[in-house]
């Protein structure tokens, strides 16, 4: 974990743990495809751990070398969470599932990233 994710990982309300439940969680209601109500709290707890882990991946991002691979890869898995908080799910249960999915991958990416030693 870099020096910017363990200042931050406390006061910004970055939680691995709870983050991979939520992961996991997505990924049970995707392959079972449960109520809506479920799905939509899950894509909520997704939202929120996107929330809080992309200020410590642009910070992360900031101390890496400008034209760095590392910082590209970061910098993509940021617009690409915030793309996806930007965006609807569309109607239906199918695109509810397909967009609760997206922000799972979108978590699990950022939170290994914050997880890899730089």
């Amino acid at each position: 974990m870099g020096s910017i994710a363990q200042r931050d990982a406390a006061g910004r309300g970055v939680d691995q743990e709870a983050a991979q439940t939520a992961i996991r969680r997505a990924r049970e209601l995707y392959a079972s495809a449960l109520h809506s109500d479920d799905v939509t709290s899950t894509m909520g707890a997704l939202r929120s751990h996107l929330r809080a882990a992309i200020p410590v991946c642009v910070r992360m991002a900031q101390e890496m070398p400008p034209e760095s691979a590392p910082r590209k890869r970061l910098s993509a898995a940021v617009a690409t969470a915030h793309q996806l908080l930007k965006d609807d799910h569309g109607h239906g249960q199918m695109a509810c599932l397909v967009h609760m999915q997206l922000l799972a991958d979108s978590t699990s990416v950022l939170y290994a990233l914050l997880r890899k030693p730089r």
